[in-house]
Formats: C-alpha cells, sequence, structure tokens
C-alpha cells in the first residue's frame, strides 16, 4: 500500500502505563506503522469506546481516512477506495468522500469504512453525541426508533442491508448497533454530510445534497469494483468460515476478515 498505516492507541483507565512498551512501540516502527495516542477518559466502557472510531475525523493531515476494527485483517492493499473517491490524477471521483459497507443484516459496518476529514468535524458529531445523551437523560427514550440519531426516515427513502431482511423495520433505526456506532455512521454520512457511496451487495449507492435533504444521485453495479479485488469469489467462496459469516460476493468484504 501507498497509504500511511496508523494504529490509534487508547491505555486502559486501569494501565499503570501511559505508552505501550519500547519494544512494542519499536516493532511497529519497523513496520512503518505510526502510533496516535488517544486520550484515556474518565470512564470507560463499550458505548464510549465505540465512538473513538469516529477520533479519525482528527485526521486532517489526509484527504481520507479508511478505519479498519483492530481485529479486521485486509488481504491486500485496498487502496484503490481512495483512488476512486480522491482521484491522483483530477478524473472525477466514482466514489463519495465518504464509503459505508452494508452488512448482513445492518445497512452500515461500524468495523471498516472510509471518511473524510475536515476541520471541526470531529467536534460536530461530538455535538451529535451530546444531544443524543441529553435526550435520553431528560426523560425520553433512550432511542427512540422513528427519530435515531436526529432524522426520521421518511419512503420511499429506507436502509438496506446485505440480506434484504429488514422487512418493516426499514424506516426504523432498529438494526444492530443501531444506537451506538453503526447508527451514527449511517446518520453522519447519510444524513448529516449527505455525502456518501454505500455499497450494498451487488449494487453501490451514491448520496448527494439537494435543498439540504439527502437524495440518490446514482445506483453503480458492484461488479465495478469486482477489477480491484485481490480475492476472487471462486476462493473465497471455499473459505467455509467465511461464507458462513461474511457477504464474500461484496467487493472490497472478500478482501478482508
Amino acid at each position: 500500500s501507498k497509504a500511511d498505516v496508523i494504529v490509534m492507541v487508547q491505555m486502559s483507565v486501569s494501565s499503570h502505563s501511559a505508552r505501550l512498551k519500547d519494544e512494542e512501540e519499536a516493532w511497529l516502527r519497523t513496520m512503518n506503522v505510526k502510533i496516535h495516542y488517544l486520550d484515556v477518559p474518565k470512564e470507560q466502557n463499550f458505548y464510549q469506546i465505540q465512538f473513538e472510531k469516529f477520533r479519525i475525523l482528527g485526521l486532517t493531515q489526509y484527504s481520507r481516512v479508511i478505519y479498519l476494527d483492530g481485529d479486521v485483517m485486509p488481504f491486500c492493499p485496498i487502496d484503490y477506495l481512495f483512488e476512486l473517491s480522491d482521484p491522483p490524477d483530477g478524473t472525477a471521483p466514482v466514489l463519495k468522500e465518504n464509503v459505508v459497507l452494508a452488512w448482513v443484516m445492518e445497512p452500515a459496518h461500524g468495523g471498516f469504512f472510509m471518511l473524510a476529514p475536515k476541520a471541526g468535524e470531529y467536534k460536530e458529531l461530538q455535538t451529535i453525541i451530546d444531544r443524543r445523551e441529553r435526550e435520553a437523560v431528560d426523560g425520553q427514550e433512550a432511542f427512540n426508533l422513528q427519530r435515531g440519531w436526529g432524522h426520521v426516515i421518511r419512503p420511499p427513502d429506507h436502509w438496506r442491508s446485505v440480506s434484504g431482511r429488514e422487512g418493516p423495520n426499514a424506516t426504523l433505526w432498529k438494526w444492530h448497533g443501531d444506537f451506538a456506532d453503526q447508527g451514527l455512521l449511517y446518520y453522519w454520512t447519510k444524513y448529516y454530510k449527505r455525502n456518501v457511496s454505500i455499497i450494498i451487495k451487488d449494487e453501490i449507492e451514491n448520496w448527494t445534497s439537494e435543498r439540504g435533504k439527502a437524495k440518490l444521485e446514482r445506483l453503480i453495479p458492484n461488479g465495478f469494483l469486482a477489477p480491484y479485488a485481490c480475492v476472487s469469489e471462486r476462493d473465497a467462496w471455499r473459505d467455509r468460515y467465511a461464507r458462513a459469516r461474511f457477504p464474500i460476493n461484496i467487493v472490497p468484504a472478500r478482501d478482508f476478515r
């Protein structure tokens, strides 16, 4: 890959160390991995940690950043997502500045996505989180399934997953992680920024803004991405574990586990 690789490290509140061990830092640096330490919060829990991934919005020295969970392993460079969204030759981009991958039962996969960092945007996102948490504390329900993170989904708009089994929930904020990272990611890219490519099984939805609302601008056959994959669909189907857990007919999904 031509891209920088950054590992974001947040030490545990119970740790007596403020950094990784010297040998651990040295090992990462020999692999040309940049280390970015996050501040340690007063409290740590699963809910809070899920939002730390959005700190990539603060990496404004980059025009695009792909986030991967710590347990995600790419099989090959995935630079093609950068290049299709921000072409180095100045040609018109095919993908939007934000790219989200729909998953088996969710419209957004919180373990793999691309965002375009801009000054002040992490603070904006924090404001969204604070607003929703205040609503919950002020006596409203913990998470409103109609309004979700701040938008009522009205037909014909709806969310889609790879399985297509969302049924009547397609206009509700009702999926795994809806109140956490996967819901916030969907809201931020589609309804707040209104600038996202959502890869859904055999096609890509490109969303833009029109009169302050999200508008479906273009549908692209997902076969368009197939030539960029390093793992063929045939080889992916040989992986029984992956076949049972992952939508492996999708690019870039079959390029990582």
